[in-house]
């Protein structure tokens, strides 16, 4: 329970970080700012669609509790969540300072993902000699859902008047 407790606090503050630094207009490191943006995503909607990371992380960790007394499960679920969850962000820190990898960000970034989230598959493969359901079924619908987060709700207008509307 104490891991329940620590998640819903993780995500909770993290979501009023992330509308802090918003509203603020700069990112502590400065990594954030130098990223290139999808096309049609201003900097504030971009800032603020880093709220979607906590969602999945929450998401993830909510099933793996669920799952709790089914280990494989579990432990695949919260190891999806830490590493494809969290992992974009240090990702972005890459990126923001290595300055010649900026022209390939929109390519690094689902790259990355699928090479965290594959990892669980790998040592499935290699460990058990099959891929466990949960590490093949979770990433393949979280990519889509990630590309559809950049491509298609990012550049809305509702995503853009939503984010105007939360650094209030």
């Amino acid at each position: 329970m104490i891991g329940v407790v620590l998640a819903v606090v993780f995500v909770v503050l993290g979501v009023f970080n992330v509308v802090e630094q918003a509203r603020r207009g700069f990112d502590l490191s400065g990594d954030i700012g130098r990223l290139p943006l999808p096309p049609g995503v201003t900097p504030l909607a971009a800032t603020l669609a880093l709220i979607f990371f906590f969602l999945e992380f929450a998401i993830l960790v909510g099933a793996a509790f669920c799952y709790r007394h089914h280990p494989s499960v579990h432990k695949r679920l919260m190891l999806l969540a830490v590493l494809g969850g969290l992992t974009p962000t240090p990702v972005a820190h890459i990126i923001g300072h290595w300055l010649s990898s900026q022209p390939w960000a929109l390519l690094i970034f689902p790259v990355s993902f699928v090479a965290f989230t594959s990892l669980s598959a790998i040592y499935d493969r290699v460990s058990e000699g099959r891929i466990h359901p949960v590490s093949l079924w979770v990433p393949i619908p979280w990519l889509a859902l990630r590309v559809v987060e950049v491509r298609v709700v990012q550049p809305s207008a509702m995503w853009q008047a939503f984010a105007a509307w939360l650094i209030r």
